[in-house]
């Protein structure tokens, strides 16, 4: 069993900085009279006590329900802040530990990122400065064709899984470039081609809030397992996605 977890949001209606955000999660709970007759049952089995033919291994899932949350996050705010409208992920094996802070220091400066409707998103001004006076470490980046090392390296791995949420959501993608050569980072399960290249000035990703609501992007981090996500929060106003045509070369 899993208790529920409650929603709490908290952000300043005038600068539209968010200062505390945790999404409901439903309880689980076990039916555990279930999960002991399903135990006997399998092991009848596997002890040839039934009629059904004796077996090495058995498995079965566990009776699972589930129980929503008392304060969903819907009810905290106006907004339009309620569930999840857009999600991708991304993996960065074999980074080099200077990667994996630039990764995590990005993640949390852009985390938690509310927009308005109509508004437009531009990364490198949401990112701000990208340099060893910001925190940043010197990792390998891609400029004028080369792979070099650069302040900012691994910057790329969260627009391109921001990319990836964008993606599913359906938003209004208004700027958007590949890297100059195929990453190994960004093919980690998954087709080449859908990540998306930044750096400072008209190198950038941006889209526009076309939903009648406000967005809220959240950031996530793992960096002993290399793994990062984002979900974009909003109202689903009921459109749908997808990839068709696909071709690499």
């Amino acid at each position: 069993d899993q208790p529920a977890q409650n929603a709490e949001f908290t952000y300043d209606p005038q600068t539209l900085v968010v200062s505390k955000f945790v999404p409901d999660h439903p309880a689980t709970v076990l039916d555990q009279a279930q999960v002991k007759s399903q135990t006997l049952e399998t092991l009848d089995t596997l002890l040839g006590n039934s009629e059904t033919p004796p077996t090495n291994t058995s498995q079965f899932a566990l009776p699972v329900s589930e129980e929503p949350a008392a304060v969903t996050l819907g009810e905290t705010n106006e907004l339009g802040i309620k569930e999840i409208i857009g999600f991708g992920e991304s993996w960065y094996d074999h980074s080099i530990p200077a990667r994996i802070h630039n990764v995590a220091l990005t993640a949390r400066k852009l985390n938690n990122t509310l927009l308005a409707p109509g508004a437009e998103f531009r990364f490198n001004t949401s990112l701000g400065d990208v340099s060893t006076e910001t925190e940043y470490k010197a990792a390998y980046i891609i400029q004028n064709g080369q792979t070099i090392l650069a302040p900012g390296g691994g910057v790329c791995q969260v627009s391109s899984t921001l990319f990836r949420a964008l993606l599913d959501a359906g938003l209004q993608i208004t700027k958007r470039l590949p890297h100059s050569y195929r990453v190994s980072y960004y093919e980690i399960n998954n087709e080449p081609g859908f990540d998306a290249t930044v750096y400072s000035g008209n190198i950038d990703l941006r889209f526009v809030n076309d939903t009648d609501h406000y967005i809220l992007l959240n950031l996530s981090t793992d960096s002993e397992n290399l793994y990062m996500n984002v979900k974009i929060y909003g109202t689903s106003d009921g459109r749908s996605t997808e990839i068709i045509n696909y071709r690499k070369w």
